[in-house]
């Protein structure tokens, strides 16, 4: 099963919820692909005062699916470069936007995961959080 992107209204937050807890959040181009759809809400939503991004269950993201990844990689090259431009266009998307985006950061946040972090506008990490 591939990560899904969830979306929830939280008063003038949006609250964008990395959900795969089996793979500890792993990225896909779908979860990707509506994370960018869910910030170009938030930027076209003038009630939304700021994003909030997070994982779901103990970890906020493991980074990229490396065996979605392996599996890939041995296809044509274009399609490999297109799942990166996903994972790319979603950093892109944290970084141009105008409103705050938050990590809130629980376990890990490791390769990509810590990528997504790390474009956000701040931070909030959990004790346990690596």
């Amino acid at each position: 099963m591939a990560s899904e992107m969830l979306t929830e209204r939280r008063g003038a937050a949006l609250l964008m919820t990395l959900s795969e807890p089996a793979t500890r959040n792993a990225l896909s181009p779908q979860a990707c692909a509506a994370g960018i759809e869910a910030i170009g809400t938030a930027e076209a939503d003038d009630e939304i005062r700021a994003v909030v991004l997070q994982g779901d269950g103990a970890h906020f993201c493991a980074g990229g699916n490396v065996a979605r990844l392996l599996s890939v990689r041995h296809e044509e090259p274009a399609l490999y470069a297109a799942s990166m431009s996903h994972f790319l266009g979603l950093v892109e998307a944290i970084r141009a936007c105008p409103k705050p985006v938050i990590a809130a950061v629980e376990g890990h946040a490791a390769g990509g995961g810590c990528s997504l972090a790390l474009a956000c506008d701040l931070i909030v990490a959990a004790e346990d959080a690596h």
